[in-house]
């Protein structure tokens, strides 16, 4: 009963504390996803201080990861194929994504030779491995997180609000 009541905790602060994470970096980053590699290191040139505290919040938004994980163990762990796929999708396309992009801006936007390192960073943008990850968590931790929150649905082990938000977190993380 301890071990259960220690995970229970445990995955609450990763989920909370990765959503707060999450909406904190949203709205400290100077960097705006839809705009340009030079727009970006413009930007975080402009605002270094906002660009340091978001890269830290990323770290906070690694324990979405966890929360994931305790999540699709809420929905069933490996007995539910639904809750397996959606927590597998959920957490490995997260880990490919999940803070290089903020690094690299703000080595950019603090580098000697700001052309150069703005050409650096957009390169690594274009680049096919960058796109082909950027891709596979889009699509990934979406339809990940829509298996997960119907494995909750389905499990009913949480209220039914509780398994929506889920279904609707990508949503909201990925600007859709």
């Amino acid at each position: 009963m301890k071990s259960m009541t220690w995970s229970a905790r445990a995955g609450a602060v990763c989920l909370v504390a990765g959503s707060v994470g999450q909406f904190a970096q949203y709205v400290v980053t100077p960097v705006r996803q839809a705009d340009s590699a030079t727009e970006h290191v413009a930007s975080s040139a402009a605002h270094l201080t906002l660009l340091r505290a978001s890269t830290w919040l990323d770290l906070l938004i690694l324990l979405t990861i966890p929360a994931t994980v305790y999540a699709g163990m809420v929905a069933g762990g490996v007995r539910s194929r639904l809750a397996t796929l959606g927590t597998g999708l959920g957490v490995l396309t997260s880990l490919g994504y999940y803070l290089a992009t903020d690094v690299l801006v703000q080595i950019a936007a603090t580098g000697g030779d700001r052309s150069a390192a703005t050409r650096t960073y957009g390169a690594y943008l274009q680049a096919e491995p960058v796109s082909t990850v950027f891709v596979a968590y889009l699509l990934g931790s979406t339809l990940g997180f829509v298996l997960l929150g119907i494995a909750l649905l389905k499990a009913r082990t949480v209220p039914a609000w509780a398994a929506v938000a889920v279904v609707l977190f990508p949503s909201s993380k990925n600007g859709l």
